[in-house]
């Protein structure tokens, strides 16, 4: 019986593998690979582990592979290019590590990982995830947080909404790694709009479609606080702070502004919050009449809603009435209970955590 020849033009070139002992076809090409790099996947081990009775084994011949639908090549190569490159060129002292520390399997490697793999590894995440490959997910997520604490080179923009894209899709799996990629993510990123090297109008767009509510904040601040030292004419010239940004973007900026500078007020206005008196209290009346003096003169002297400015200017603020407040409060000569630090710090924690929703206010303006 004649066996047809191979097409070589449908092998990819680097892991069509001599010695390799079971072929995937990804679209239209072949891979020839160890099927130890899949077995701790649930999905191929069943699927490896399925007898095949009197026909031909799949995966043992070209004209028999295993199938992977719905997979892109470049997700497939990148994906078995990190698990062939785990330990390559390390040589004798990343096999003793292989072996003493199974617990943490490819730390070497990711100790070695740069900007440049970082669209390798975006590439891989989906495939890994896709299969159950938890090892393999959380090795690209660990390789991830360790380009962007160590790497001296910065991503590139168009690989932010890539990064941004596989956290999303690995959060209900690992919520805490995920979180730390996406805060060091944001930081670098504002960074860079801060220093002019990128415009934010992607950057709020891309904000948009993941709802990232907080970061969009973030970079409204950046905006406005660019404007305050930007001329009326430029701010919508070419290089202006304003220039690229959407009609929907400036109108939630510029609206979120004007309701959080109510809310300042409304702060402003507020009565002190009642203090819990401690059991050793003597005179909890005068306690409470130092509170309430300590509290209003504060507010006089570090709140000016007037001369308030941008949002980063009303946080500001309240750092140094919530710095004075406990400086006064811990002075014996008030005679304030200590519970009252408790106080200004719920009362600041809790204004500061409203910020966000300042600049998605829904219901319609309504009179004082």
């Amino acid at each position: 019986m004649l066996v047809r020849s191979p097409d070589p033009r449908r092998h990819h070139s680097r892991t069509y593998r001599a010695d390799g002992d079971t072929i995937f076809r990804v679209e239209d090409i072949l891979f020839k690979i160890h099927r130890y790099h899949l077995e701790e996947s649930t999905v191929f081990g069943s699927m490896f582990g399925l007898p095949s009775g009197a026909l031909p084994s799949q995966g043992q011949s070209d004209a028999n592979p295993i199938v992977l639908f719905g997979d892109n090549p470049d997700r497939f190569r990148a994906f078995l290019f990190c698990f062939y490159s785990k330990y390559a060129g390390l040589g004798f002292l990343a096999s003793i590590a292989y072996t003493d520390s199974l617990h943490n399997p490819g730390q070497l490697r990711i100790n070695r990982m740069t900007v440049d793999d970082v669209e390798r590894l975006v590439n891989m995440v989906p495939f890994a995830h896709k299969y159950l490959l938890q090892d393999c997910l959380l090795w690209a997520l660990e390789s991830l947080e360790h380009i962007l604490v160590t790497s001296v080179a910065t991503v590139p923009a168009n690989q932010y909404a890539m990064i941004l894209e596989v956290t999303t899709l690995c959060t209900p799996l690992h919520e805490s790694i995920c979180d730390r990629i996406g805060g060091l993510l944001k930081r670098q990123w504002i960074d860079h709009i801060k220093a002019n090297g990128l415009p934010v109008g992607p950057a709020l767009d891309i904000a948009e479609v993941f709802d990232l509510r907080d970061f969009l904040v973030e970079l409204y601040c950046v905006v406005l606080d660019k404007l305050a030292v930007t001329p009326e004419p430029q701010r919508t010239s070419a290089d202006g702070p304003l220039h690229g940004i959407s009609s929907t973007h400036q109108l939630r900026m510029f609206s979120g502004t004007w309701f959080l500078s109510r809310a300042f007020h409304d702060f402003i206005k507020q009565s002190p919050p009642t203090i819990a008196h401690h059991s050793t209290c003597q005179s909890p009346h005068v306690c409470n009449e130092n509170w309430i003096f300590t509290w209003e003169r504060t507010v006089t002297r570090t709140l000016d809603v007037q001369k308030a400015g941008d949002p980063e200017a009303f946080l500001r603020k309240l750092d140094v009435f919530k710095t004075k407040m406990v400086v006064f409060v811990a002075g014996p000569q008030l005679g304030i209970c200590s519970g009252a630090g408790r106080e200004i710090d719920n009362a600041v924690t809790t204004f500061k955590t409203s910020l966000t929703k300042h600049f998605f206010v829904t219901s319609k303006l309504v009179e004082d």
